[in-house]
């Protein structure tokens, strides 16, 4: 239904980006938008390698379908008035192209800020043998899932020009006017009466993690201090990578099955346990202390599949302890059970109603954003199969993009002060790869390294 709702406003010129701009911001925007520092930029992205040479012209005309398909693609942030606003900005050109040398090992470029710039950047490289495109969107505009969306279009349509094709073919129509429904809840109306006397008990939990203390991942202050400017020696995040098998996946996959548990929450597990081994080789003897985990749950439904990149998620914390890691199934079946409860109660959106609640003021708001000093130990985000019913071509596992094949696929989640790790997991090529993001400032690449390697080793053991 949505479907065909969207498809009569496109025939009638109503969803157009025009007809919906300028856009007011919600709460969670102007909350991440706030959330956002020169040492810690509040993006997500994506990095995208091929074979082959990727073709300037058509990638540009992709971006630019992309954006105007989007509505926000190619929007900023208006501050000047008393209600924030999502403004469109131009550009000279969307992509910024590189030729020659080599493909350094990636650092976060450079972002603009979203209050004068655009909410999205996008850079690409080739040698003539192999190309790299990197897509990055403000946490602001869009979640990872919101973002992903971006890039499947771009993969498609790139495709589409370079053979010929209408840029929409094998695209599904988008409803500019669901982006009136982003910041629901799902508690609305008589939903919301049926649901309300749950989130006292959500509040009730909640003071486990506002009394209870929590572990950094390394000792004394995570990061650079809170600064207006990036100083130009300041080496900035990382990004570190590794993937899990075809075999082992598979073997993952009937481990979690046999204890009860899904994939993520095993991953959980050993991502658990992989901290807590990393803290024992910096900090012995601390197995009392509490790790936490930030787990990303997604709010979308049947009902935004014509939705428009957007922010349409909310954030969920786990607290456990290395002494309780043992037997390893029980760990998992607990992550298992407080997610099932969390999800089943709608838990989750606690966080999402006491930003709304705190917005109603915007010192309160910004208060909240900008000196809350510690989040977590580490966040993980699970994307699953990003790429999966793109309707591309497949070369062995790899997706055929014009004359481009796609190797490898890293996804980027923002890290935070106190924060300096984030995990995105998601699946291609029958492989599980992990990618990490560090704060270079309070962890080294070779201390990074060896983090993923004791979580690779945990899913081995598995």
């Amino acid at each position: 239904m949505a479907g065909k709702r969207a498809e009569k406003k496109v025939a009638a010129g109503e969803n157009s980006p025009a007809s919906h701009l300028p856009m007011r911001l919600n709460s969670i925007e102007r909350f991440h938008l706030l959330d956002d520092w020169p040492a810690w930029p509040n993006w997500i992205g994506a990095r995208l390698q091929f074979s082959g040479t990727i073709d300037e012209s058509i990638g540009r005309a992709a971006l630019e379908h992309v954006l105007q398909r989007h509505v926000r693609g190619g929007c900023g942030v208006d501050c000047s008035g008393p209600a924030w606003t999502w403004v469109e900005r131009a550009v000279d050109s969307p992509l910024e192209m590189a030729r020659g040398g080599r493909a350094d090992d990636w650092r976060c470029p450079p972002l603009p800020d979203p209050r004068s710039g655009r909410a999205t950047q996008f850079a690409a490289w080739t040698d003539g043998h192999s190309s790299q495109v990197s897509f990055f969107v403000h946490h602001a505009l869009a979640d990872g899932l919101g973002a992903l969306q971006g890039v499947r279009d771009w993969l498609v349509v790139y495709d589409n020009l370079s053979r010929g094709r209408p840029p929409d073919d094998r695209l599904g129509p988008l409803d500019a006017s669901l982006l009136a429904r982003r910041n629901e809840l799902g508690l609305l109306r008589w939903s919301w009466w049926r649901h309300a006397w749950k989130q006292p008990v959500a509040l009730f939990g909640a003071t486990k993690f506002v009394l209870r203390g929590f572990a950094r991942l390394v000792p004394g202050e995570a990061g650079i201090a809170l600064s207006a400017q990036r100083s130009p020696a300041d080496p900035g995040p990382l990004l570190v990578s590794a993937a899990v098998g075809p075999e082992m996946l598979r073997e993952l996959r009937a481990k979690a099955k046999a204890a009860g548990v899904s994939l993520n929450d095993w991953l959980t597990g050993c991502l658990f346990e992989a901290l807590a081994g990393f803290r024992q080789e910096t900090v012995p003897g601390r197995e009392r202390d509490w790790l936490r985990i930030i787990v990303p749950i997604s709010l979308r439904s049947k009902a935004d599949a014509a939705l428009p990149a957007a922010n349409r998620t909310t954030l969920v914390q786990l607290d456990r302890r290395a002494r309780d890691f043992d037997p390893r199934a029980r760990l998992m079946q607990g992550v298992a059970r407080e997610l099932g409860v969390i999800r089943g109660w709608q838990l989750d959106r606690l966080f999402l109603l006491a930003i709304r609640c705190i917005g109603i003021s915007g010192g309160w708001l910004r208060h909240s954003a900008r000196w809350q000093k510690q989040r977590a130990t580490a966040l993980l985000t699970n994307l699953g199969k990003p790429l999966l019913g793109t309707r591309l071509e497949n070369d062995d596992g790899r997706l055929v993009v014009g004359s481009l094949r796609l190797d490898t696929l890293d996804l980027l989640a923002p890290i935070k002060h106190g924060m300096p790790v984030a995990f995105a997991a998601h699946q291609y090529r029958s492989a599980l790869r992990i990618t990490m993001q560090v704060d270079a400032n309070a962890i080294s690449r070779e201390r990074a390294g060896r983090l993923l390697e004791l979580l690779v080793e945990r899913l081995a053991a598995s």
